[in-house]
């Protein structure tokens, strides 16, 4: 007999239906956030919000109960302080929920703010469901429903094997990806370290991050640290902190407990430091700051560019490291080897690239899009992503699908299959206009524009050799606008 209008719910007379996962948003504009609610998935998605200023006034805004809150996210607004307190404190009420940040400037000062204020992930808006679903589930907010709210919103591949949304960042369909994509998914699950192998600009910082997302530990802190970057000093003390005192700060070994920690190109960690990380890995435990011993419990993922036999045999890794570090070795196909989902990346680069400078995003034509997928590719998705940029910033403004003329006038090269960089002397330009400009900072974070934008004017006042009429023309803007923001930049003209 099925249950009347005014019979009680019970889950386990309707399976299908859930209490729905509230979200608490802290925001000045409340319309634009209703529309994620939904109540007709498997596991709804139910959005209040609620002014900065209100969130310290009277009621309780979390409540208890079958009305409790499950997550705090803040619309952080440029300026405006008073949501991230406030998000900071209720998040840190007595039953400490997850909190999350979204902004329409995801700069690295204000990541690192957010994270200091207990932020579980910064989201860049605007926010969809499918994205704050996979925030969501990744901090855990659905005890003993991982996954189901993610699959609610489609996140999930049919047979991939993907709970969270992790590996779905590895995009394409080759077979190639195909293959590294599952051994990676059977990567997550183990609790070993991970030793990935690829050349420059594969996506191996990528998978990394994919490989933490998917694995038991992705509610704890995912850490990089570069170790081709500092001096022996300088990286003993970033790697194991600064112990010489009581308020000695911590390294990234005791800042990643509980979540991961990538070391990136681990070949390159001097001799002695390698000792050290060796003995801290045998023993098990870790001397902290504040003379505090405690377990280990970091799983390491390192990178390098050249395979993990080489570095044993030319004596830049220790064969007893070795073991240690690449009990699951994985190679990270270059671009050249995934032609297939060069047209898949494109548009992901595209689209990006329109929502960081606020413009429309951009298409390919076929023709430039055959380019693309015949080209060599020796710096892969790095260089890919460099190309495009490029183009789109020199195409007019006015030109919405970039045609094979645009990729060639931004370091294309001239002979089939090779693409130089801007600058090369294949390309016509001087040798020593210096390496492609980069999307992401040294931190793997989207540069702000202005950063480009400058980058871009010096990189043009190169090439053109400080002629200003010839770098207005190629960048497409008037003489006087680039008379501006070469002053505004402080630039110098060669």
């Amino acid at each position: 007999m099925p249950d009347s209008p005014s019979s009680p719910y019970r889950e386990t007379d309707r399976p299908s239906q859930r209490r729905p996962v509230r979200v608490l948003v802290i925001t000045r504009k409340p319309a634009v956030w209703q529309g994620l609610s939904h109540a007709s998935d498997p596991v709804p998605l139910e959005i209040r919000t609620m002014a900065p200023e209100d969130c310290s006034f009277g009621t309780d805004p979390l409540s208890e109960g079958d009305d409790a809150v499950s997550a705090v996210l803040v619309d952080l607004e440029e300026g405006d302080p008073l949501g991230l307190d406030a998000g900071r404190r209720l998040s840190e009420s007595g039953r400490r929920l997850p909190l999350f940040i979204a902004t329409d400037r995801p700069a690295m000062a204000l990541v690192r703010r957010a994270m200091r204020a207990g932020a579980r992930d910064v989201l860049v808006k605007p926010v969809s469901r499918e994205r704050l679903a996979h925030a969501l589930d990744a901090a855990g907010t659905i005890p003993g429903m991982a996954g189901e709210l993610a699959r609610a919103c489609g996140l999930n591949g049919s047979d991939s094997g993907l709970s969270r949304g992790g590996l779905a960042e590895l995009r394409g369909r080759s077979p190639a990806l195909e293959a590294l994509r599952r051994l990676a998914g059977r990567a997550a699950r183990s609790p070993a370290p991970v030793f990935l192998e690829g050349a420059p600009g594969v996506g191996k910082t990528v998978l990394a991050r994919a490989i933490h997302a998917e694995s038991a530990r992705r509610a704890g802190p995912f850490l990089l640290l570069r170790c081709d970057a500092y001096d022996e000093a300088e990286l003993t003390r970033r790697l194991f902190g600064g112990h010489s005192s009581d308020t000695g700060e911590p390294g990234v070994l005791e800042r990643a407990q509980g979540g991961s920690l990538c070391l990136k190109e681990v070949g390159a960690l001097p001799g002695n430091v390698q000792s050290r990380l060796l003995a801290v890995l045998e023993e098990g435990v870790l001397a902290g700051t504040h003379g505090r011993v405690r377990p280990l419990d970091v799983r390491l993922i390192v990178t390098s560019t050249r395979p993990a036999e080489e570095l044993c045999r030319t004596g830049s890794l220790r064969e007893e490291l070795f073991y240690r570090l690449c009990a699951v070795p994985l190679r990270v196909p270059s671009l050249a080897e995934r032609r297939e989902d060069i047209a898949l990346l494109a548009q992901d680069i595209l689209a990006r690239l329109a929502r960081t400078t606020g413009t429309p995003p951009r298409a390919l034509a076929a023709d430039a899009l055959r380019m693309l997928e015949t080209a060599d590719w020796p710096g892969n998705i790095r260089q890919l992503e460099n190309l495009l940029i490029g183009a789109c910033l020199l195409a007019p403004a006015e030109r919405q699908i970039l045609q094979a003329g645009d990729l060639l006038a931004f370091g294309h090269g001239q002979r089939k299959g090779a693409v130089p960089a801007a600058g090369s002397p294949a390309h016509g330009g001087s040798s020593d206009a210096g390496p492609v400009i980069s999307l992401l900072d040294e931190q793997g974070e989207v540069k702000p524009w202005h950063r480009l934008e400058r980058e871009i004017i010096a990189r043009a006042l190169t090439l053109t050799d400080g002629e200003m009429t010839r770098c207005a023309r190629a960048l497409r803007i008037g003489r006087s606008t680039l008379y501006r923001k070469v002053a505004a930049y402080q630039l110098t003209r060669p």
